[in-house]
């Protein structure tokens, strides 16, 4: 379901996508960072 509503999504419009897709992004590498200072 997820996946579907994403592909949807994706084809409505590519700015949209790009833009989720640079946030996801951002939400990793802070989810990433967190977890090496936990570590660390």
């Amino acid at each position: 379901m997820g996946n579907k509503a994403w592909g949807h999504g994706n084809r409505k419009g590519l700015k949209k996508g790009r833009i989720e897709g640079a946030v996801s992004g951002l939400v990793v590498g802070i989810l990433v960072t967190l977890l090496l200072l936990v570590l660390l």
